[in-house]
């Protein structure tokens, strides 16, 4: 129970941008109200411009420390991506069996994101979920990519 509170927090960053995208009623508008107040058709969202404001907006409220061990650091926002970059902070890359970690936190995320009506809209428009984790001294562990056509979109 415990491990899964843990992994809930990791990824409730994703349930923060959905509540700007719910708050601004995106799934029942032909536009799109950003953070800043710009509106945006539904097209345009997975443009780097547009996803370069929501990490913006969710980039004030970082460093957050989502558990003991892991802090959310940074949102980038790509070209149809969205990239969570995670710190285990009290870790290094050479505790950890990469390919292991991947796969265990595979199916969490992937679960966590098909199922995040928050996180739907970013799927539905084509925006991947791209979450990048490095130990503390900023070396890479490994990462999971969420795409919508794993979650059937």
């Amino acid at each position: 129970m415990k491990k899964t509170l843990r992994y809930v927090w990791i990824f409730l960053p994703i349930l923060a941008v959905g509540i700007v995208v719910a708050s601004n009623q995106w799934l029942n508008s032909n536009e799109i109200i950003l953070p800043n107040g710009e509106k945006v058709s539904p097209e345009e969202l997975p443009t780097q411009a547009v996803l370069g404001i929501i990490a913006a907006q969710t980039n004030k409220s970082l460093p957050r420390k989502v558990d003991q061990n892991t802090e959310l650091h940074n949102v980038e926002g790509r070209e149809g991506e969205l990239v969570y970059q995670y710190i285990k902070i009290h870790a290094s890359s050479d505790q950890f069996d990469s390919q292991e970690f991947v796969e265990k936190m595979r199916q969490k995320a992937l679960d966590l994101a098909c199922n995040s009506p928050d996180l739907n809209i970013f799927l539905a428009h084509g925006v991947n979920a791209r979450y990048s984790f490095r130990d503390k001294n900023h070396q890479p562990i490994g990462e999971v990519v969420v795409t919508p056509d794993q979650c059937g979109y």
